[in-house]
């Protein structure tokens, strides 16, 4: 990144100034550490993605000089779309947050409700937790507003009729487990291969949830519980030809 730092010095002088959270409402941003620490990985996410730094690269001097290329003079257009689209993401994140904290509020002493609403809370920190922006690539950010909004309409649907929700829950509770599994196989021994279809599965199963507990929001693409059924299958497939087991 250092190389690219240097080459769009000047610019990079003012466009590290426009390229921050606002300062209201600083609760938008709070999990992800001070103003200054958010702003730096937001600045950090940007550069990233620009100039597609991901994983250890080799250097080449002629794909170094194609991209400063492409980028001379319009580095801010193509970078405040990157901070857009975070911004989204941050937007959804609160407002999720707060809705899911008045239903909290709402559900009084009925403890039930109100441990059910704090799972979706977890949920919503594993989603966007205080390092997403290094944890994420683009396509990623880009589809994590949906997916938000969805989870505000689940904690809104709990709160009126948790049964309903405990209904639903049954058609993802198994493909949550697997994932659970499939994580801690990767944590312990896992390889690339084996990284890419589990987050392939997860975002599958994130859309499934999309499906079932706010349809209206509609999903990126086509996903059901069958075709979750399968890429579990093949995960289990592709571990059993390379590590025998």
């Amino acid at each position: 990144m250092g190389l690219y730092q240097l080459a769009f010095e000047a610019e990079l002088r003012q466009l590290r100034r426009q390229w921050v959270f606002p300062k209201e409402p600083a609760s938008a941003v709070f999990f992800m550490g001070t103003l200054e620490e958010a702003n730096a990985r937001l600045v950090e996410y940007v550069l990233r993605e620009l100039f597609d730094l991901h994983g250890s690269q080799t250097a080449d001097r002629r794909r170094f000089q194609e991209t400063v290329q492409r980028y001379r003079g319009c580095l801010g257009i193509e970078g405040q779309t990157l901070v857009s689209e975070v911004y989204e993401v941050i937007g959804q994140r609160e407002a999720a947050r707060r809705d899911l904290e008045r239903f909290r509020r709402l559900s009084g002493s009925n403890v039930r409700l109100a441990d059910e609403l704090r799972q979706l809370d977890r949920e919503l920190e594993e989603l966007v937790s205080a390092d997403f922006l290094s944890r994420y690539r683009r396509p990623v950010i880009q589809a994590l507003p949906h997916i938000l909004k969805a989870l505000a309409i689940r904690g809104a649907r709990l709160y009126a009729s948790p049964e309903k929700d405990r209904r639903k829950r049954e058609l993802v509770a198994v493909h949550e487990t697997r994932r659970r599994e499939m994580e801690a196989v990767c944590r312990s021994a896992g390889c690339d291969t084996d990284l890419e279809i589990l987050e392939e599965y997860r975002w599958m199963l994130e859309e499934w949830k999309v499906a079932v507990f706010a349809p209206e929001v509609k999903t990126r693409f086509r996903v059901s519980s069958k075709r979750l059924e399968e890429q579990w299958r093949a995960w289990r497939e592709h571990r059993r030809m390379q590590h025998g087991g």
